[in-house]
């Protein structure tokens, strides 16, 4: 085995991995992770939740206020509604808006203080295997499509490199070009 070959080869004949290789399983494997739980806490898991809201009983609800709480800027903020219901006579308290996160823009915000004013009457939906569980709104969220698409696509980059890690050696053909391979 002359020089070149060595250095490509090593001592065993094995191809040796360079330090790109290297890199590359470093970075992927948390990518792929962090990937794996976008889509599945972000996307899937709120379309099963979404989905199983579906059978949700429609039940009348008063508003009893609304909490707003911003962020610094004033373009972000936590809304909690609070309203009260009752289910076969056994009343009941709500804080939930939707099935999904409880941070709005500041025009959805005002959309929300106005469609549900204090004192107001309006409609829940009551989850029927739990009564404790409720929400204003059971609406599917866009937000649960993008996670899903922005978790591939991350899931994708994650696999390039953890493919790029496991399959990147020296080309043969450049061992050749050096005079190595006779």
């Amino acid at each position: 085995m002359s020089l070149n070959q060595r250095r490509c080869y090593g001592p065993t004949g094995v191809p040796r991995r360079s330090g790109v290789a290297l890199i590359a399983l470093v970075f992927a494997l948390p990518i792929v992770a962090f990937a794996i739980w976008v889509i599945l806490s972000k996307g899937v898991l709120p379309i099963l939740r979404w989905n199983s809201a579906k059978s949700w009983s429609e039940t009348p609800c008063q508003i009893v206020d609304i909490e707003v709480e911003w962020n610094d800027e004033e373009s972000f903020a936590n809304v909690t509604p609070r309203y009260k219901y009752a289910v076969e006579g056994e009343p009941h308290t709500g804080d939930r808006y939707g099935l999904g996160s409880r941070r709005f823009i500041a025009k959805k915000v005002a959309t929300i203080l106005s469609d549900y004013p204090p004192a107001s009457e309006a409609v829940c939906y009551v989850d029927p295997k739990a009564s404790s569980k409720s929400v204003l709104v059971k609406a599917y969220d866009n937000n649960y499509t993008g996670a899903l698409l922005f978790g591939g696509f991350i899931l994708l980059v994650g696999l390039g490199l953890t493919w790029v890690g496991i399959r990147w050696r020296v080309n043969p053909m450049s061992v050749q070009s050096l005079g190595g391979m006779d």
